[in-house]
């Protein structure tokens, strides 16, 4: 046998070799069908032991929620159709609507990572991310039809509502940014590195007096400041231009002078007819 005969054979082995091996990790038996940790979530889950706990300290509830626990049954109410589960589960395993909202609030009003969330819950990372954006998705198709029409007699009663909660006549609403974290994106540079010095995009929100949303903007990059998403935003533009869009009503008698309605926010904004801040 020549040197030629020898290197085919020798090829012929390493490739036989390399074909058990991968044979091998394929045929891999898991350990546990379900991990046992999250088997136990309707014994030792978060919301099996603490949920009706926190239902009866209001306190407690608001805290973990950022609402009350009426406002969690209306809320409720109103997504549970788009949360019921698409196909036939067994009761043991199931996941219900409540649960489901439950995580995802939790999730909103403290900013926890997904993974310490999951663990609490009893459920895989997986499934925990895909509960919130499941839960996000129901949220804003149920309640996309609440907003409120931006017509003259809507801008005032918000107006009335600002003057007699904080003594403040004219004001329609507040503005404001907030910096949400997220994982920094590949291949994004410091596009999404805020001044806070951590990755985030940026959620610009006007507020009535009662601090319920009546419109948001998210998505702008944290690098950003916010009078360059304001600016962008298309409710900012109409409010830069004075469109008439915006249906805002006529101006009124204030101390005796006739003022324009206008949006407040703080220094990052510009000051402008329709926007005014503070007074350094």
């Amino acid at each position: 046998m020549d040197s030629d005969d020898d290197l085919v054979v020798a090829m012929m082995g390493i490739t036989l070799l390399l074909s058990l091996v991968v044979l091998q990790r394929r045929t891999v038996v898991r350990q546990f069908w379900v991990n046992p940790y999250l088997s136990t979530r309707q014994q030792t889950g978060r919301f099996f032991t603490a949920f009706q706990d926190m239902v009866d300290f209001p306190r407690a509830f608001e805290e973990n929620f950022h609402m009350d626990h009426q406002t969690f049954e209306l809320l409720l109410s109103k997504v549970e159709q788009y949360l019921l589960p698409k196909r036939q589960t067994r009761v043991a395993d199931s996941i219900s609507p409540k649960q489901r909202l439950a995580i995802a609030l939790e999730y909103y009003a403290s900013g926890s990572f997904q993974r310490h969330l999951a663990s609490v819950y009893r459920l895989s990372k997986t499934t925990c991310c895909l509960i919130i954006q499941q839960v996000s998705t129901a949220i804003i198709t149920a309640l996309k039809t609440e907003m409120i029409e931006m017509n003259q007699e809507n801008w005032l009663k918000m107006a009335n509502e600002y003057n007699y909660k904080w003594q403040l006549p004219n004001c329609l609403e507040a503005f404001d940014g907030k910096h949400v974290a997220i994982k920094k994106p590949p291949g994004s540079g410091s596009e999404y590195f805020n001044y806070k010095r951590y990755h985030s995009i940026i959620l610009m929100a006007l507020v009535d007096a009662n601090y319920r949303f009546i419109s948001i903007d998210v998505g702008a990059r944290g690098s950003e400041g916010d009078a360059n998403v304001f600016s962008r935003s298309e409710l900012g533009r109409m409010i830069k231009t004075d469109d008439p869009l915006l249906n805002l009503p006529p101006d009124a008698f204030v101390g005796g002078e006739k003022l324009p309605y206008f949006f407040i926010g703080d220094d990052a904004f510009p000051l402008l007819k329709r926007l005014i801040k503070p007074y350094n």
